[in-house]
């Protein structure tokens, strides 16, 4: 399904149409507060969610136009926000935490990644595959509720998506690469050691046919790891 929306004072007018003809299937108002912009209205397995600034989110049931509402402790407006859809599931990179988002049927479950605290927020220092049931990122140590700092040792985390249990299979790092279940090797232009491999990535990239994770640093460095 596609979605076209346009925004008017009070309301944002929708319609669904389908991708295959352009036929619509439903075409409807949905109410908005006119002081508040909107941060977030998509279209998600028969769903549809708009969040406005300062708002709790709202999350609408197309089938059975059922509206639910996710408070703002628990969903607050995230800088980057990935569906995926094959698994009809959702990510979002807040504040450096990954959240992983299940919409049931009259509700949405949010499952927090647990040892997977992202870096940065660039868009090429995390990897999910086509299957979209890995994601692999540069990460940075600290707890659930401890804020990334400096200082913090960074490594190469990888978490399964498709069970969204949010635990991780598998890390990456200076100090235990020995240990780790990947190998390290270098190309000719590489200037520093493996000690130093996980730190400042710029870029995450994994070979699915190879079996390979590549990483480029802000050494201009390019290391690849396999097992």
């Amino acid at each position: 399904m596609l979605l076209r929306f346009v925004k008017a004072r009070g309301y944002v007018h929708l319609k669904i149409l389908s991708i295959e003809d352009g036929a619509e299937h439903k075409s409807f108002n949905f109410h908005l507060d006119c002081d508040k912009e909107p941060e977030l209205i998509e279209l998600f397995d028969e769903k549809l969610l708009i969040k406005q600034e300062l708002k709790i989110l709202q999350i609408l049931n197309l089938r059975n136009s059922k509206l639910s509402e996710i408070s703002n402790s628990e969903y607050s407006s995230p800088p980057r926000i990935i569906f995926l859809n094959q698994n009809r599931i959702f990510l979002t990179m807040t504040n450096n935490f990954v959240v992983g988002w299940d919409p049931q049927e009259d509700d949405l479950v949010s499952i927090p990644f647990e040892d997977h605290i992202l870096w940065g927020s660039g868009d090429n220092d995390f990897y999910i595959t086509r299957d979209q049931d890995i994601i692999l990122s540069y990460c940075r140590s600290a707890t659930r509720y401890e804020r990334p700092r400096e200082g913090n040792a960074s490594s190469i985390n990888i978490s399964n998506t498709l069970l969204l249990t949010g635990h991780s299979i598998a890390k990456i790092n200076a100090t235990e690469v020995s240990d780790s279940d990947f190998n390290n090797k270098m190309d000719q232009s590489s200037r520093t050691g493996v000690e130093d491999a996980p730190e400042g990535i710029i870029a995450v990239y994994f070979d699915e046919e190879q079996n390979q994770i590549f990483t480029a640093n802000k050494s201009d460095s390019v290391h690849v790891w396999y097992n």
